[in-house]
């Protein structure tokens, strides 16, 4: 009884084998046909569309020849295109990486020069001194919908007009950066705030908004109103800009320079 039973598990073991390399091989016939349908198809596509190109320039087989020319012609072209765009490209990296490589040289230069740290230092007190952190406090916690001082703004003119020469450029190729993007915001506020502001009236050695006294004696409302809040809004935006590169500039230098 043990023995017919053993034969029966193997045969059953064997039609199930049987069965699924069956299986198997119905699969791999059904997906060979089902490519050899999609080819046949494909062929017929281009044949119809071969046929057609042929009837549209027919009776005159030169025009399908010079058809064909041209397309090869458009086919170089871009071809030749899209390598000349690679070559740029190529070029372009390798003067970034050279540029990076020689700004490089000229920080690791400088940071070992205590000739150049000492020039730099000197201008970096010069700013420090014609701008104070006083000055600066004070634009960053300043609403120019209230007067400001008049001394405040002889700070602005006197950095952006005093120390700009060439001699007042920083020889650290990052802090000479710093310093321009500081002088552009400084120069943009004192320009600003001469363009919207006049005079006060009511506190001496001050100016203000232009339309001050209206927005004072005026409900927030209308055109007018409108045009005195986006000038605020713009001085406000621009000093920040100012205090935000002379911050910059400030933890720059007391990284890269000593006794600042």
């Amino acid at each position: 009884m043990a023995v017919a039973a053993q034969q029966a598990d193997s045969w059953q073991f064997w039609v199930r084998q049987a069965a699924r390399r069956l299986w198997k091989a119905a699969a791999a016939i059904a997906i060979i046909l089902t490519l050899i349908t999609g080819s046949v198809f494909v062929l017929k596509a281009v044949r119809k569309t071969f046929d057609a190109a042929t009837y549209w320039l027919y009776p005159d087989p030169l025009l399908f020849v010079l058809a064909a020319l041209v397309l090869g012609l458009s086919l170089a072209l871009g071809i030749s295109r899209g390598q000349i765009w690679m070559a740029r490209q190529r070029q372009v990296k390798l003067a970034t990486r050279v540029d990076d490589a020689e700004a490089e040289v000229m920080r690791l230069g400088h940071q070992s020069d205590p000739i150049r740290q000492t020039k730099d230092a000197e201008v970096f007190h010069a700013i420090t001194t014609a701008l104070p952190r006083d000055d600066i406090s004070y634009f960053a916690e300043h609403d120019f919908g209230s007067p400001w001082s008049c001394d405040r703004t002889r700070s602005l003119h006197s950095l952006v007009e005093e120390h700009n020469a060439v001699e007042d450029c920083f020889l650290d190729p990052e802090l000479e950066r710093l310093r321009k993007d500081l002088f552009d915001a400084t120069d943009a506020l004192r320009w600003g705030a001469a363009k919207h502001g006049v005079l006060s009236r009511n506190i001496r050695d001050h100016f203000e908004l232009r339309g001050n006294d209206w927005a004072r004696n005026n409900p927030p409302e209308g055109l007018r109103y409108e045009q005195y809040e986006a000038h605020r809004q713009e001085l406000g935006e621009l000093a920040d800009r100012m205090v935000s590169a002379y911050d910059r500039l400030v933890a720059a230098a007391r990284a890269r320079l000593p006794n600042t």
